[in-house]
């Protein structure tokens, strides 16, 4: 099953250009086929989006370095939502 943190350094791998868009989409095949089984609305919404976004670049609606840019802020606020989970499931005593 597919965990925010794994879909967050494969978004920024993709950005960072350690993968190519062609090979991220079929990890992303591969891995993000079930995730309405999973409880995380936030990665849902994000599998959600990188579709809207790979399906925008492979009809001409955006461009590569756009879909880039795209997944580079993606993977960015997933990490800050996976934080802020964290920080409210266990709150630092005062």
């Amino acid at each position: 099953m597919l965990h925010s943190e794994e879909m967050a350094d494969q978004l920024r791998r993709c950005a960072d250009g350690k993968v190519s868009i062609d090979d991220f989409e079929e990890w992303f095949a591969s891995n993000s086929w079930n995730v309405h089984q999973q409880p995380d609305k936030h990665l849902t919404d994000a599998v959600f989006r990188v579709e809207y976004l790979v399906s925008s670049l492979n009809d001409g609606r955006l461009n590569a370095p756009e879909v880039l840019r795209e997944f580079a802020a993606l993977a960015t606020g997933m990490t800050y939502q996976r934080r802020d989970s964290q920080e409210r499931a266990h709150p630092i005593a005062s």
